[in-house]
Parts: C-alpha cells; structure tokens; sequence
C-alpha cells in the first residue's frame, strides 16, 4: 500500500463473479503433501552452530549440572512472568532479553549463541583467547556462537592482564601538544642539547624568543668541557631564567648541578627518549645537521651558512633570528648598505604575539588525532615503553609519583625511571615483585647491556629536577676526559670465536 500512494488510484466495487480470474485464484488453495518439515530452530542453532560436537555435548552436561541454568530453563519452559521482580534472582540477567530466550537439545540459546555455564566460562576464556587475538578479536569470535551475562566485561579483564599481550603492546597515541609559555624577551629561556654527526659531537643552545642557535664542536663530551661551552655563551648573552635540557650525564652531573646554583638560573629537565619536551633545542639540531651535511657536501664553510640562517627572516616573521637577539643585522658577504646594519629595536610584545600564534597553529594542526591521556595514580602497576635497539618488551613497573603534568617516576625491577605518560600504558596485571632488586639498589651503575641506561639515583636533585634517569658513564664529578687506558674495553661480537692476543 505504501508503494501505491505515489498512484492516485480510484477504487470501485466489482462483484466476485464479475471478476473471473482473481476470484478463481482465490479459491485455488495449494494441496499439502503431508509431510512436516524440520523445525526452524534445529536448523538455525544445532545444523550450524559453529562448534565441534564434542564440545557441544560438554557444555550439555555442564548446563544439565548448572542450578541456575536449569532453574532458567524451567522459567523458558513455563513461561516469563510480567514483573522482574517475580524472578528468582539468578535468572534476572536474563529478563531484558527474554524474548530471544530457547531450549534445543538440552542447550540454553540466545538466538544462534549458545549460553555458557559458569563452570566452563574460564575454560572458554582460554579458548578464545589462544592466539592472543586481542580484546576487539575475541569479542569478535565469541559473539559468533556464545553468551554469558557479562561476557564482554570478562574478555576484556581476561585479556588485559594477559602478560605476553602487555609484552608487545603498541605505542600509545600522540597526546594533545603542550607547548612552553612564550617568553617575553630575549634569551630569557634556552634549550640545549647534544648531537653526534659522523663521529663528531655538537653542542647546540637556541634561544626560546628569537629561535637563535649556537653551534659548537666538542672535542669530549665530559661535563666539564659542556658546562665550560655553556658559560661562554651565557657571558655573551647574559644568563637566563630558565635552561631546558634532556636527561643526559652531563646535565644531571654533579658539576652541572653546582654550575645551576652559582650561575642562578633554573634547570628543567624533560623525560628521558622524549625529545618532544625540549623542542626547541631538537629543532635546532635538526638545522643544524642540515647545514653541517649540505655544507660538507658543497664543500663549503658551515660557519658562514650558520651565519646566513641567522640572518635569514623567519616563516610568518619579517625578522630574522640575529635582529629578534641583537636588534640588528649581522653583516654577510651579501651586499648590504650601512643603514641596514644599523641597530634597530625590535618591538618584542609584536614578536610575542606572532610567537604566540604560530604556537596556537602548530597546536591546531598538531592536535588533529591526538588525544588527552588520563592521568595516572601512585601505585598503578604500568607497562614502560622500550628504547633500546633490539629490544620489543615493555618493561612491568609502579609509579610512585608523578613529577609534573606528564612526568612519572616509575619503579621497576631494574630501578627508577623517569617517563613521559604517553611512554607508560596501564594495566591490570599485578604490581611486580620489587623487593627482589636488593642487589641492584646496591650497585651505583647498572648494565644494562651496552645500552648507555643507568637508574635514577636515590636521592632528590633540587626542586626543579625530579628524579632522572641517568647513563653509564664513568663518575658524575668528572675533572675532563676519559683517557684512553681507563677506557672499558669490551671486543666485537664477531670475534667472539677467536683467540684474541
């Protein structure tokens, strides 16, 4: 009928023996031929059920065992009543879906899937679960043929505290970017980190506010000589507030420590294999190897393509670095007239507010596919992302406190670490055996196989530096180079095979 409101139709009144071939048909009724065919239900929940027969006849006997299963299927045979509350509380799960309730062959189905006694629910569990398929596989595979009340909820524990699934997890979604305040002058907050490029070890300091970098060549990278690096700069430019820097054994030094504290500036440190916390000292490392490798490559001087990228405007700026720092133009072999090189103050509330906007661009873009991570808890058992080259297997730890928005401190089997929140995912496995690590809490360094990865010491490095992870190297009081007969020696694996003289 609905089909024909697009027709306008008009209806008439036809008496039966006026219209000869649709009364005929009409009274033509089909002939049965005697015979029942088989029920619907045999076919559709035992011809096709997708389980073995041998299985089948297990989940019959658990069920004809099973109290509450056979009071449910007393209750299907009866009749529902009209009130919940006129069940028997072990059949009230099932009461919102009653009508998909029946019996066949001794088995309790919920549509084609069979309902699964409390008895064996642990044995399915395993069965899904063998191939390890993950949460969204098994719930997959189980809703094809079985049910229990609460089955999803069940998988998902059974399978959250798998411990080879929590082995080889999968890296954490990127989180929403926070970015550092913008400065509000000058030099007022400095990022510095360390490069190796082709056997040779850099130093680079860039400046928050005017994205100037300073570029040295270290001969070794002691603390003594870095920190020795640093105090030109800052002698140049002045100190900052604050200096942002990654984990590394010269910044957590002990040297370093007593250089924060006479110099009097504040020493953040970010967490350790995330170089996203100190961007700006990563960004520029990655200008500066660009100009090192194009530069060798053209056989030209890196030192004057330095010194063209700081006098080069920057993207959505008129100014470059050198005028942002300087408040004018540094002269290069390009022509250039006497007023050009004249100082010129640069207005620095322009400047922020342009800083500030490609910061809100950057997070617009950034922020597409992130996500908000929830924070973690004192004592939540997590699993730590690996680092090291070869190495697959999150590490099980505890946290024990949380350093800053996004900064732990976990503790492990091996020691303390230090890690960013989208490093650590939480699980439901039990907290790890920590006291069985006496051995290694007695030990100042820790090998860890070649990785360079030492525990966080015991003790507290100052207000603004949490506990961090430090790496092996020979003492954080070092006086200058490592000289070359108190260097560890260890042979290459390929000549393991051989008598070495």
């Amino acid at each position: 009928m609905i089909r024909l409101q697009k027709y306008d139709i008009e209806v008439k009144y036809e008496k039966g023996s006026n219209m000869f071939l649709a009364d005929t048909l009409s009274r033509a009724s089909i002939l049965g031929d005697g015979k029942s065919g088989p029920e619907f239900e045999t076919i559709n929940m035992m011809k096709y059920l997708p389980i073995s027969d041998e299985r089948l006849k297990e989940i019959q006997r658990e069920t004809k065992s099973d109290e509450s299963l056979q009071v449910l299927t007393t209750v299907i045979r009866q009749g529902w009543p009209e009130q919940k509350e006129d069940l028997p509380n072990v059949v009230t799960p099932y009461f919102n879906i009653r009508d998909e309730m029946s019996i066949q062959d001794s088995l309790v189905f919920r549509g084609e899937k069979v309902l699964i006694s409390q008895a064996i629910r642990s044995k399915m569990l395993g069965k899904l679960y063998n191939s390890h398929l993950g949460i969204n596989g098994c719930l997959n595979r189980a809703r094809e043929s079985l049910y229990w009340p609460g089955m999803s909820n069940d998988i998902k524990n059974h399978v959250s505290t798998c411990e080879a699934c929590r082995e080889y997890e999968r890296s954490q979604p990127k989180e929403t970017l926070c970015s550092h305040e913008v400065p509000s002058r000058p030099w007022q907050r400095v990022g510095i980190d360390l490069f190796e490029l082709e056997r040779k070890h850099y130093l680079v300091t860039a400046d928050y506010f005017s994205d100037f970098f300073e570029l040295d060549h270290l001969k070794t990278i002691s603390s003594v000589h870095v920190i020795r690096k640093i105090k030109s700069h800052f002698a140049r430019h002045g100190i900052p507030e604050q200096v942002i820097t990654d984990n590394g054994p010269q910044f957590v030094a002990h040297d370093f420590q007593i250089f924060t504290k006479e110099w009097d500036f504040e020493h953040i440190t970010c967490s350790p294999y995330h170089s996203q916390a100190n961007g700006k000292a990563e960004s520029a490392v990655k200008e500066a190897k660009k100009i090192l490798r194009k530069s060798k490559k053209a056989k030209s001087d890196a030192f004057l393509a330095v010194l063209d990228h700081r006098n080069t405007p920057s993207a959505s700026m008129k100014s470059s670095p050198a005028q942002r720092l300087l408040n004018r133009r540094a002269r290069t072999l390009l022509p250039t007239t006497a007023k050009l090189l004249q100082p010129q103050s640069i207005d620095s509330a322009t400047t922020v507010k342009k800083l500030a906007e490609r910061k809100r661009q950057q997070a617009k873009y950034y922020n597409r596919g992130a996500v908000e991570l929830n924070p973690l808890d004192e004592e939540d058992v997590v699993r730590i992302k690996p680092f090291r080259l070869g190495r697959k297997e999150w590490e099980k730890g505890v946290v024990r406190k949380r350093l800053d928005q996004r900064s732990y401190e976990i503790e492990t089997l091996h020691g303390i670490l230090r890690r960013n929140r989208v490093q650590l995912r939480k699980t439901n496995e039990a907290s790890p055996d920590i006291e069985q690590r006496s051995a290694m809490d007695n030990s100042t360094s820790l090998d860890m196989g070649g990785s360079g990865e030492q525990m966080s010491p015991s003790k507290e490095m100052g207000s603004n530096e949490a506990r961090t992870e430090m790496t092996c190297l020979p003492a954080a009081e070092d006086n200058g180079a490592v000289r070359r007969s108190g260097r560890a020696r260890k042979p290459p694996s390929y000549l393991k095979d051989f008598v070495l003289k």
